[in-house]
């Protein structure tokens, strides 16, 4: 396995999922699926389009990296699903990385910290808190978890970039100062990440066993609880 392999990373956890497509580290193509709850009818011919601009066929594909979460219940499943489908029908590795870390790996590398944080429901949240960024990775200071959005607060320190769907709540209630919401834009998850720090990891650890890659649910679902929709993991 080398780094000019050509890797499809899939990102369906939140509410804007994208498919981006790498060589190595350079990316080739990006597409958003938008807002909403289709990205499974999405993925596919997201992926065919951008390998069609770039005049590759699907067994040139030699790696799928997927977000694993935490998020949406249904978004996680459809992203993971769809990324172990391919890998066995190519017969090419398949891995997963938390979309909380990639989505604190694209921020401001001036950030402190970063806050990742999504509604979990039942006056929750889904949290994360990452360290500052060093060679554009960021570790895990409090890995994700379900908590309040005051348990949340009153962990983030001073300066703390806070991502994410639930951003503003979250930064309104922070103690710390400096604490401060982040963009819309900084908080999509972005699958050109996701596949750029799957890849990495490959390199370095070899391809995972395709049945560890799973959703980050960190809780039974919500669309297995009576009365609860599918949103949250």
């Amino acid at each position: 396995m080398t780094r000019e392999l050509l890797v499809v990373g899939l990102e369906s956890s939140g509410e804007r999922g994208s498919v981006a497509l790498l060589r190595g580290e350079s990316l080739l193509g990006e597409e958003s699926l938008g807002t909403g709850t289709a990205h499974g009818v999405a993925l596919h011919p997201a992926m065919e389009r951008l390998l069609k601009q770039a005049r590759l066929k699907p067994r040139d594909l030699g790696l799928v990296v997927v977000g694993t979460g935490p998020g949406s219940f249904t978004g996680m499943r459809v992203g993971v699903a769809a990324a172990r489908a391919l890998a066995f029908a190519l017969r090419i590795p398949v891995a997963g990385v938390p979309s909380y870390e990639a989505l604190a790996a694209a921020a401001p590398p001036d950030a402190p910290a970063v806050a990742c944080v999504r509604d979990a429901r039942r006056n929750e949240a889904w949290f994360a808190l990452y360290g500052p960024s060093k060679g554009g990775v960021r570790a895990a200071a409090i890995p994700p978890s379900r908590c309040t959005l005051e348990e949340a607060a009153a962990a983030c320190p001073a300066g703390t970039l806070v991502l994410g769907e639930h951003r503003a709540a979250l930064a309104a209630i922070a103690r710390a100062s400096g604490v401060r919401a982040g963009t819309e834009e900084d908080s999509a998850v972005r699958a050109s990440v996701v596949a750029r720090l799957g890849l990495a990891r490959v390199l370095r650890h070899g391809a995972p066993d395709p049945a560890s890659v799973v959703p980050l649910y960190l809780q039974e679902p919500h669309a297995l609880r009576k009365g609860e929709g599918a949103r949250g993991g």
